[in-house]
Order: structure tokens, then sequence, then C-alpha cells
């Protein structure tokens, strides 16, 4: 069975690609949806890894927690 850590480590990692994503995407739009598309993005990637954070947090102090997370 695959370790449910292994899994929300895999949506920090994208949630923080989305992050580098979406401040690429914030610098290149053209117009203001094309903004609001890539600002709702990094919202949302921004919620995402703070929930993920907030669960291995909660695995780490029960003691069933590792990490190999970037920073």
């Amino acid at each position: 069975m695959t370790d449910i850590n292994h899994h929300i480590e895999i949506l920090v990692q994208k949630s923080l690609d989305l992050i580098d994503l979406s401040v690429v995407g914030c610098e290149l739009a053209k117009d203001e949806s094309c903004l609001l598309l890539f600002s709702v993005v990094q919202d949302c990637a921004y919620k995402i890894l703070r929930q993920a954070k907030e669960e291995l947090a909660v695995h780490k102090n029960r003691g069933d927690h590792t990490t190999r997370l970037r920073e």
C-alpha cells in the first residue's frame, strides 16, 4: 500500500510548481482575464500548500511521517 504521506508530499510539490507557473503567467498576462486566471491558480496553490503542510505536521506530531520536501 502506498503511503498517504507520499501523496501529500506530491501535492506540496505540485502546488509549488503551480505557484511558480502562476507568477510567470501573471508577468506575461496580456489582459485582465488572463491575469485573473493566473491569480486564481496562485491563490488556490497557496491554499493547497498550506493545507498539505498542516496535514504533514499532524502526521509528524503523531509519529508516522518522514519528509523529503523542498522548501
